[in-house]
């Protein structure tokens, strides 16, 4: 759940702009795995499951644009990097990244 800020630049019917806000991300890491070790005199083998979730407050910035199609409906894209990390076990890990989106609008 994020809430962001457009600042738009319209050109006829495509709108260029800025975004940046804030807001919650919702994480969750699910690991399987399994080890063998086979020697002439041994097999061992070894397997673990477990998973582990995590909410964290993030940033994010990015750019876009939308072309209207009609006076009231818009396509368009947008770009953005989220600056967020989550713990799930020991050290911090980071879950940001570029994100694209894609957008389908209606104008009231």
């Amino acid at each position: 759940m994020t809430v962001t800020l457009k600042a738009l630049l319209p050109f006829g019917r495509v709108e260029f702009f800025a975004l940046g806000g804030a807001g919650f991300y919702f994480a969750n890491m699910d690991v399987n795995w399994t080890y063998s070790n086979v020697t002439p005199l041994d097999v061992t083998e070894m397997h673990s499951e477990w998973s582990a979730s995590d909410t964290t407050f993030g940033v994010h910035a990015g750019v876009g644009f939308n072309v209207h199609v009609t006076s009231r409906v818009l396509l368009g894209a947008d770009l953005r990097y989220v600056f967020a990390s989550a713990q799930f076990v020991g050290p911090t890990t980071n879950i940001g990244g570029l994100r694209l989106g894609a957008v389908l609008g209606y104008r009231f």
